[in-house]
């Protein structure tokens, strides 16, 4: 009898030790969450950081009031937007209403409608009108392509080119 005890505790443990050793999705199929950071790396290396008001998890992961960070090998560039969306494992990133990009310096701003990544290209892509800011230049145009560290920006279609900052 000891020894049948002994047999269904060893069993039990082992059980439990293999449900926690699972890897389960941290939302069912819709959740939400208030106040959260989100981290996406690559190789080890922060990518981006989002911090959002409220994150709501249905096919995609949404956020509201999203702001955060770019890492970059020049460094760190911050971002806001209205939303922000991407997949669980933090591919895909969408940025939607009011997107601004600042560097760290403080130099060189970006504001555009939208951003997203493509994952074929490699390249961060909107259509949509841009405005890059900086202490020598405003460049309005449509259309912008980054590489995947935010280091190379071109804007398409260039509109005006000013040489006085204006907000």
């Amino acid at each position: 009898m000891a020894g049948s005890i002994r047999a269904l505790r060893l069993i039990a443990a082992c059980a439990f030790l293999f449900a926690c050793g699972k890897r389960e999705s941290l939302f069912s199929s819709s959740e939400s969450m208030e106040g959260f950071t989100a981290r996406r790396t690559r190789g080890g290396q922060p990518v981006w950081e989002i911090t959002g008001s409220k994150l709501v998890r249905e096919d995609k992961i949404s956020v509201t009031g999203a702001s955060g960070f770019f890492y970059g090998d020049d460094g760190k560039m911050f971002l806001r937007s209205d939303r922000a969306s991407f997949g669980e494992d933090g591919s895909a990133l969408e940025l939607e209403g009011n997107v601004c990009f600042k560097d760290s310096v403080g130099k060189t701003e970006l504001y555009m409608d939208d951003l997203k990544w493509d994952e074929k290209r490699q390249l961060y892509v909107t259509d949509n009108k841009v405005r890059q800011v900086s202490e020598d230049a405003v460049i309005l145009g449509t259309g912008l392509r980054a590489d995947k560290d935010l280091n190379r920006v071109e804007i398409l279609n260039p509109e005006v080119v000013s040489s006085a900052r204006a907000e």
